[in-house]
């Protein structure tokens, strides 16, 4: 479980100043970073207390190509006149036609699969500095473990386990997830409408502090990071759940509640079965792994990927995955899989692009502004656990903050569509909410930070990249041109920073997703990267879905139909879960 990591938590302390075998020597013997773990002893949490070292233990990172050219010391200036460059002061309003909730599924993916790159420790691993000086490619791979299991496994929702551990034991009710209700404030706002679905009032995470109050978690288990500053337990607003992360910001925590909902869903469905709760819970937590790994593939990709790269992708089953995943299995502990910081770092991190600055996201903050006419992004990060001043002052989600999935899952103009996928960032990315570490300028400017984590772990560039996929024989099909790249508001910056010729690979996917396909989803070498991860991943795994069939030929609808429905898309999850 990951409580509670935010974005700037220190996770591997070591000396720059000494030689990197000592480093890692050193960092292999650090103590647990305790915000990333559950408290448990190591016997019933190992993963998580692996996991906050680099013991060389755990889901390993790693590079696609580890002998390509590496960059050179470059100055942090010129990466940050480059980030500044890609701010969109009107928020975008081009269409990109991909639903606004896809943007938000692709979080919650990347929260269930990578935790760990985006770290700071004020010593090796850190972006802040003048001069950004690329890391021995050895020394990243050894001194930065994958806090999460790269299975897509959705241990963001259940944890590690089921384990007994007290914790975790309480994100489930028997059989089914514990899910958070809502805040009734009809009486202060008048004008209000609380959003008809769901139906119950199962409307949030669950929170410590009613757990607390019900008498369902002991006060003085709760670790430290899971109380609001200030605030005795039973007051406390932060979430139990697998990863903290899902609890940043009020749209993927909403996803998040509808992911149990469903689960719930689940166990309703199997109930004729009649088995006993631990193997009614184990049949639906499989079944929902199998379903979220399944819409990956058959909904997710096919929405944001270039569908030419994508099929060719699937046809060979992840040909570049599978290479990096064998050139591995002698340093991966059995049944890990190694994660890409391609992916990680650059090419899954083009959903930063898609957020806007605000949406129509129901009744009470939309278009018919019963309270006013948007929700904005600030909003969005202000009501979960991890604001200053959480929901207010309310215990759980106020009730006119329920989220309206209609709005973000319809295909109607451009103001329901997510962001396009390109070079320009709602402002709002560039000074986050809720963001901790030092410094502050750089923890809370989102492109800044990718720009500098990308070159500090050595990423290749962009050029270097499509290279070695030719050498590979999996050539990109279609390479920007030097004029398409320096198109835009961001070109002065590209040659003032001398990356014209070596783009860091963050920027490249984004640019030729904006000159490609007009933002409307990714370019050839972005869905090269995303595609090949995500669905390696799920080939790789023995326990996923595409092991059930033959190349993958597994539907949802031949184990069960929740609510009576057969899930094909998203939104058919959604449904069965009663929240659209």
């Amino acid at each position: 479980m990951l409580l509670s990591l935010g974005h700037g938590d220190r996770i591997v302390l070591v000396d720059a100043a000494s030689p990197a075998d000592i480093q890692l020597a050193r960092a292999a013997r650090a103590e647990p970073d305790r915000k990333a773990i559950t408290g448990a002893e190591a016997a019933l949490a190992p993963r998580a207390r692996r996991g906050a070292t680099a013991t060389g233990d755990g889901d390993r990172f790693g590079y696609l190509f580890p002998g390509a050219a590496t960059q050179p010391p470059v100055a942090g200036a010129k990466l940050d006149a480059l980030a500044d460059a890609m701010v969109d002061p009107a928020g975008g309003s081009a269409r990109s036609r991909l639903p606004a909730v896809m943007t938000y599924y692709g979080q919650f993916i990347d929260h269930d699969i990578t935790a760990n790159t985006d770290r700071e420790n004020g010593k090796t691993f850190t972006i802040v500095g003048e001069t950004i000086t690329p890391l021995a490619r050895d020394l990243v791979v050894s001194g930065i473990t994958n806090l999460r299991r790269a299975k897509l496994d959705l241990d963001s929702l259940y944890g590690d386990g089921p384990l007994d551990h007290p914790l975790e034991a309480v994100m489930r009710d028997g059989a089914a997830m514990r899910v958070g209700g809502e805040t009734d404030v009809t009486g202060q706002f008048p004008a209000m409408e609380r959003p008809p679905l769901p139906a119950d009032t199962a409307c949030d995470l669950p929170r410590v502090g009613p757990l607390v109050a019900a008498g369902l978690l002991d006060p003085t288990a709760v670790p430290p990071e899971l109380l609001t500053p200030g605030q005795p337990a039973d007051q406390s607003r932060k979430a139990l759940i697998g990863d903290g992360r899902n609890d940043e910001n009020l749209v993927v925590a909403q996803l998040h509640t509808a992911m149990l909902r469903f689960h719930n869903a689940v166990v309703v469905a199997l109930a004729p079965r009649n088995l006993p709760a631990r193997e009614l819970f184990l049949e639906a937590q499989r079944f929902v792994r199998h379903v979220h790994q399944w819409l990956v593939i058959n909904d997710y990709l096919p929405t944001i990927c270039d569908r030419e790269t994508l099929d060719a992708v699937l046809e060979a089953r992840a040909p570049l995955y599978r290479r990096f995943h064998e050139a591995r299995q002698g340093q991966l502990p059995s049944g890990a899989l190694p994660m890409p910081l391609e992916f990680s770092v650059a090419g899954f991190r083009f959903g930063h692009s898609m957020i806007r600055n605000g949406y129509d996201y129901n009744r009470n903050f939309g278009a018919e502004a019963k309270i006013l006419p948007f929700a904005s992004l600030d909003q969005l990060f202000q009501f979960t656990g991890k604001s200053p001043n959480p929901f207010l002052g309310a215990p759980t989600l106020p009730n006119n903050w329920i989220v309206e999935w209609s709005r973000l899952t319809a295909d109607i103009d451009a103001v329901h569509d997510a962001r396009p996928i390109d070079t320009r960032l709602a402002p709002t990315l560039l000074a986050l909410p809720n963001e901790n570490g030092e410094p502050e300028d750089l923890m809370k400017h989102l492109a800044r930070r990718n720009l500098r984590r990308g070159w500090l772990l050595n990423l290749p560039s962009a050029q270097t990249l499509i290279g070695e996929l030719a050498a590979a024989g999996l050539p990109v099909s279609r390479v920007l041109t030097q004029d398409e790249l320096l198109s835009g508001a961001t070109g002065p910056a590209l040659t003032d920073g001398g990356f014209v010729e070596a783009t860091p690979l963050w920027f490249y996917v984004l640019k030729e997703a904006e000159i490609i396909h007009g933002g409307e989803r990714l370019g050839p070498l972005g869905s090269r990267i995303v595609a090949e991860t995500l669905a390696g991943l799920v080939i790789a795994d023995p326990d996923s879905y595409w092991s059930r069939a033959p190349n993958g030929t597994w539907r949802p609808v031949d184990d069960l139909r929740p609510g009576g429905l057969e899930i094909t898309r998203l939104t058919d999850l959604l449904r069965a879960a009663g929240v659209l």
